[in-house]
């Protein structure tokens, strides 16, 4: 049967915040779960300091703080005590925090978690998300204003002429 149809995550690790109890229910990691809060609390992409990249910096800390204060290697995991910027857009875009699961293509269904993340926080980060990655980066307008220029440069010399 398809686990995550009855609002449980059906396979693969825990989103960083949530560790599981005995009987395998989803519970927030008390350890791990001030990270994400900070990481909705704090994103802001219009500040250098708050920005996925300035985030990612300051991650380093925030894992040092929380390994300082338990077994050294029991929250580290898959993140090697810093998140990249990309990792923080991953958490920062997903759902399970507002307590949803999805599981590959299925539908989304509502989990039997407790959210970490109310959902209008979830929506005004995620607004500010989407409208920071629309805006072109100075690579992409590069590329374009160097196309515009080839076509220019390729395209044959047409002389306009009077009619008269």
């Amino acid at each position: 049967y398809n686990r995550h149809l009855t609002g449980r995550k059906s396979s693969g690790s825990y989103p960083l915040g949530y560790t599981y109890d005995a009987d395998k229910n989803v519970i927030e990691n008390p350890k791990t779960s001030p990270i994400v809060k900070w990481l909705f609390e704090t994103y802001n992409p219009d500040n250098k300091k708050t920005s996925l990249a300035g985030l990612s910096a300051q991650s380093e800390i925030l894992w040092g703080d929380v390994l300082n204060n338990s077994n050294k290697t029991a929250h580290k995991g898959r993140h090697k005590g810093k998140l990249s910027p990309s990792g923080i857009r991953s958490i920062l875009l997903n759902k399970f925090y507002i307590g949803y699961v999805k599981h590959g293509r299925e539908a989304m269904v509502e989990g039997k978690h407790e959210p970490l993340i109310t959902k209008n926080r979830f929506t005004r980060v995620n607004k500010m998300l989407l409208k920071n990655t629309d805006k072109p980066t100075k690579v992409k307008r590069e590329r374009a204003l160097a196309q515009q220029n080839k076509m220019k440069k390729d395209a044959p010399f047409i002389k306009e002429t009077d009619a008269n």
